[in-house]
């Protein structure tokens, strides 16, 4: 009987858990000029054990022969960020069209924002946009 009852409880909180469903979409604010500097969006995402947060980019060139660098920066810290000085995760989006558009995925990090820059100095891209969404999964 005893494995019966936990046979169900790990039935139910499996269910609960390939039952979640997406948050909303949410949209930060332009990023425009892009440098070889870093600039960062105004979303800075808190996440929970297990969540997963679905990303899109949307990078416009605008004649732009360099690519762009695209870097995830976390922190442990709830109110007093102490940002990563390097990327966690980082990756460049080549140049394929114009404008450009990239998902990605990133799990695992209590806190996170996102940075872009351009990988040369002699053009500046025209701007980033970013949208996410994330699952709402909490593990913990």
């Amino acid at each position: 009987m005893k494995k019966r009852i936990l046979a169900i409880v790990v039935l139910l909180l499996t269910a609960t858990v390939l039952f979640a469903a997406w948050d909303a979409v949410d949209s930060s604010t332009q990023l425009t000029t892009i440098s070889d500097v870093y600039q960062y969006f105004d979303d800075v995402i808190t996440t929970t054990p297990a969540e997963l947060c679905h990303i899109q980019l949307d990078v416009n060139y605008a004649g732009s022969t360099d690519d762009m660098e695209v870097g995830i920066f976390s922190t442990l810290d709830a109110s007093s960020e102490n940002w990563d000085d390097n990327p966690v995760i980082g990756f460049e989006m080549s140049r394929g069209s114009d404008p450009e558009a990239l998902s990605f995925i990133v799990t695992g990090l209590y806190k996170f924002r996102v940075g872009v820059q351009s990988t040369g100095t002699t053009d500046d891209h025209t701007s980033a946009d970013m949208k996410y969404r994330c699952d709402g999964v909490d593990a913990s």
